[in-house]
Parts: C-alpha cells; structure tokens; sequence
C-alpha cells in the first residue's frame, strides 16, 4: 500500500462513519417513522468528503474531472431518491419521473471510469481515443431511458402506483452497459500501468469490488432489495456508488491512479529555508529551517532579489493563490563564479594561442599552395622562356634579326602572361567561362597582328567549360604557332561548346608544311582544302 496522508486518513474514516450512519438510518425507515431521506443527505454528504479528498490528492487534471464527475451524479442520484421518496403516492407520474432519474445519473458512470482509465499514462493534451464514441453510446442509451414513460421499455409500474411491475429489454442494456464498461476498465487500467510493482497488485481492486458487486448481484436476482427480519438491508443506489468508489479508492491507494497528498507535511520537513504566503501576504507555512528573520524583507522580494548578509539571497515567486519565497546560499556560487572566471581566462588565453596557430597554418598553406602554383607555372612555361632567352642572345649576336626576333619574343611573353593568370583563376574555380581563353587568344593575337599575321577568334559568349580544359586549348594553340611560326600568313580560331568543347584552327598551310609535325593530344584531326590546314582540337572525354 502506498503512503496516505493523516489528513487524507482523518477524512476516509470520516466518510466511513458517515456511511454507516446512513445505513443504519436507512433500515430504521418506515412507513410510521420514514427517514430515508435523510439516509439520502448522509449518503450525498458521504459522497462530498470522498470527493473533497479526490481534489487533494489526484494530480492528473483529467482523471480528476471524470471522478469529479462521478461524484457529482452520485449526489444527483440520492437527490432524486429523495424527492422520489418525498412524494405521496397519489403523485405517481413525477415520481416515475424522478425514478427515471436515478439511471439517468447512473448511466456517465461507468464511462467516466473507462475514461480515467485511458487517461493514464498520457499528456493532459492528449485526445483519448475512442472518448466520441463513448459520449454517443452514452447519450443514445440517456434518451432511450429519458423516454421510458413513452415506451416503458426500462420498467413497468403497476396501474396507477410507482410500484415496479417488471424490467424492460432496455434495463439489461442498461446492466450490461455498466459490467462491459467496469470490465473494460480493468484491463485498460492494467495495460496503461508502465510499473511492473504496481500492475502486480490489480487484483486488489477486484477483490474490494467483490462485496459491493455481490451487493448488486443479490439486488438484481432478489428483484429488489433484500429482506432481513422484515427490514430492508439496502437499496440500490448504496450498493452502487459503493461500488465505484471502492474501486477508484483501491486503484489510487495501489498506484494505478498517480496521487498524492500531504504537501504541507512535506513543506514544513524541507531543509531549506522557506515560507509560503497567501494572497494578502500573511504567512501560511513555514520551512523546518527557522526563517521568521526573513519575513521582513518579503515586499522587496516581490519586486526582485535581495541580497541578505552571510552571501545569502532571498528570491520569489508566484503559485496558485499566493507567493514562496525561498533562500539560497551563495557562498557556493560565488566560489563557482570565481572558479568560472578563471577558467574563462585560461580559455581565452588558450583560445589566443590557439588562433595564432591557426593563422600560422593558413600561412603555411597559402605558401605551399603558392609555391605549388609558381612550379606548376614555371614547368608548363619552361620551354617558352628558355625560347626567349635564346631569343635574346640571338638577337645581341645578330642585329640584322631583331625586330624580327622581338615579335616573336612577344608572342611568348604574352602566352606566359596569360597562360600564368589561367592557372591561377583555375585554382579558384573548377569551371570559367569562355570569355576568359578568348582574352587570353585576343592579346596572344595583337602580338601575332603586329608580326604581320591575320588573325581573327569567332565564339558564343556565356558558354562555360571546365578550367583544365580552358588551359589544355590555350596551351594547344600556343604549340600550333610555335610549330608553324612564321610560316603563316592569316590564323583563324573558333571556339564551339556543344556537348564537348572544341576549338577548330584555319592556318594557310599545305600538307607537306605539316606533314612533319606530330600531335600527342588525343582527338586531333586535320583536313586540307588547297593550300588551308583545318586543324580540330576537342577536349578529352569525362
């Protein structure tokens, strides 16, 4: 069994003697002294002070508001007991009325029950599956039984008395409405419990609802209420709202409803120092830590915290129907505040020499990628400088072949040039567009014009291609002038992107100028028209 409060136990044993008062009173009545209505006042009242420990004790506001629930349709059916009883016998028509009403309060029940049993386990937000059709099923045997005075299908009066004649198809609907529906909370109970040491128990709610039940098994078999020495032991509605409550108490008391109960007692055993006031600032609860002193400073806690001598700090906070306030030390979190500080300066430092070595890397990288660029470049333009330098040394030899030697010194220079900005611009992208080859084809072919050779490139601008590629062709027509030069006259290039790149070459040129000239690119082919060379460059495969 689980913990229950003293105050939750003065209450149950209170709503006990209660119950057995009105027992008593109940098989007192008769017809010279009736007191069943005050039999049903203490019923009614019994059925409150269950329900006052309900709002204390279950947390779940859900399963709280269908027991609620349930109380307050046990009130309603002693209600309408009494009144029923209240009335004179001439008065037969709204007794049968109220009676109507007894299964009326009778019917939500049992489906209240199934519903906080599919209530545990879940959110408060959580829609319970199946609950429509609970409401619909509930509500559609509400008005069959509502209309019993029309079809008198739940039970049958004698002439002219509200004496029971016999019971209807509609009043066994009514009784297995309720065994289905306590059954099936059982079992949802028992699947919905995530506790291996509290599902172990479900038979103790089974086993307390076996007296109530059998109860209501002697009721239904008998056709009424039993006799013992010509006095009524009970009645219905006793043995069913005792029922529903001993079941509902005995799920709360093994866990299968989550409770709990005795707050202040928990408060007042807390280590901290603490206190709770109500809505007009007076205390109501104390902290078993003496804090009285701390009372005084409570209305500038309200408008924030206050530091108090010995590192303490008083705080606030509002709940429902007043304010806590509480104390913490901070000797502790000053320390930890220090020990942060600390921490955060020999991070920073770290953090410092920690960027320093970054930047150094990114140097290191930026200078052996740099140092790979200028080998790349001077490897791919080695044999265009050692031509210049011969060149030179040509041309210091021999005046009479210096203009001529400039030009071509020229068109190297600028295929060094540009070739050296293409490689550093594929560095960067993998992909450049045309325009950038057809620059560097223009400036090698100013030099070219100025040498006396015509030249002319023919491209399709915002066409793009890889940046290897780009170089491979400018690396190709560089090699076709150096063949050739100055063997041409007029040097035409176009540039063609389709599904491969390509360059198409026309140079006037015979075919025994060329006849002794190889190509090691792959996809060179050439063709000869009279004295023209057309030479086709395409780009290796993917």
């Amino acid at each position: 069994m689980y913990y229950t409060s003293r105050q939750t136990k003065k209450m149950l044993r209170s709503l006990i003697f209660c119950a057995l008062v009105a027992w008593g009173v109940d098989m007192m009545s008769t017809d010279r002294f009736p007191t069943r209505a005050l039999s049903s006042v203490l019923w009614g009242i019994c059925v409150m002070l269950w329900a006052i420990t309900i709002r204390q004790r279950i947390i779940q506001k859900k399963i709280r508001k269908y027991i609620l629930i349930s109380c307050f349709l046990f009130v309603s059916l002693f209600a309408f007991r009494m009144i029923c009883y209240a009335l004179p016998d001439e008065l037969y028509r709204p007794a049968e009325i109220f009676k109507v009403g007894y299964y009326l309060s009778m019917v939500p029940v049992p489906m209240c029950l199934l519903l906080s049993a599919l209530s545990i386990g879940r959110e408060e937000q959580d829609k319970i599956p199946g609950a429509k059709s609970l409401y619909l099923a509930s509500g559609i045997l509400s008005l069959l039984i509502a209309t019993n005075p029309l079809h008198h299908s739940l039970l049958r009066y004698e002439k002219e008395s509200i004496k029971i004649q016999s019971h209807g198809w509609l009043y066994w609907i009514f009784v297995v409405w309720l065994v289905c529906l306590m059954i099936g909370s059982v079992v949802v109970m028992v699947r919905r419990c995530q506790l291996m040491h509290i599902k172990k128990h479900w038979w103790i709610p089974i086993v307390n609802s076996l007296f109530p039940m059998a109860l209501l098994v002697i009721y239904l078999i008998n056709g009424g209420s039993p006799f013992l020495f010509g006095v009524k032991l009970y009645l219905f509605q006793e043995a069913y709202c005792l029922l529903y409550i001993v079941f509902w108490e005995s799920c709360i008391q093994i866990g299968f409803i989550p409770s709990n109960s005795d707050y202040p007692e928990i408060f007042r055993a807390s280590s901290i120092k603490a206190f709770l006031t109500d809505q007009k600032g007076e205390t109501v609860y104390r902290s078993g830590m003496d804090c009285r002193d701390l009372e005084a400073y409570k209305e500038k806690a309200q408008e924030g915290e206050v530091l108090l001598p010995g590192f303490l700090r008083l705080q606030s906070r509002k709940v429902t129907g007043g304010q806590l306030f509480w104390v913490d030390d901070v000797v502790n979190v000053k320390q930890i505040s220090e020990s942060l500080l600390e921490a955060v300066n020999l991070i920073s430092e770290e953090n410092t020499l920690i960027a320093e070595e970054q930047r150094l890397r990114e140097m290191q990288t930026r200078v052996s990628i740099q140092n790979r660029l200028y080998d790349e470049i001077a490897f791919r333009v080695h044999r265009q400088l050692a031509g210049i330098s011969a060149l030179l040394q040509q041309s210091a030899a021999d005046r009479e072949t210096r203009v001529e030697n400039l030009k071509e010194m020229a068109i190297q220079g600028v295929y060094v040039k540009r070739l050296s900005n293409l490689i550093l611009i594929a560095e960067e992208n993998e992909r450049i567009k045309i325009e950038e080859l057809v620059y560097a084809l223009e400036e090698s072919m100013e030099y070219m014009t100025l040498a006396g050779i015509g030249c002319r490139v023919n491209y399709y601008k915002d066409q793009e291609t890889s940046a290897q590629t780009v170089i491979s062709a400018y690396s190709f027509f560089q090699k076709l002038i150096e063949a050739f030069y100055p063997g041409f006259s007029f040097f035409y290039v176009t540039l063609e992107k389709k599904e491969f790149f390509e360059m198409r070459f026309m140079l006037d040129l015979s075919e025994q100028d060329v006849s002794g000239i190889e190509f090691e690119e792959p996809g060179i082919t050439l063709s000869f028209e009279e004295d023209t060379v057309y030479i086709r460059w395409k780009e290796a495969d993917r």
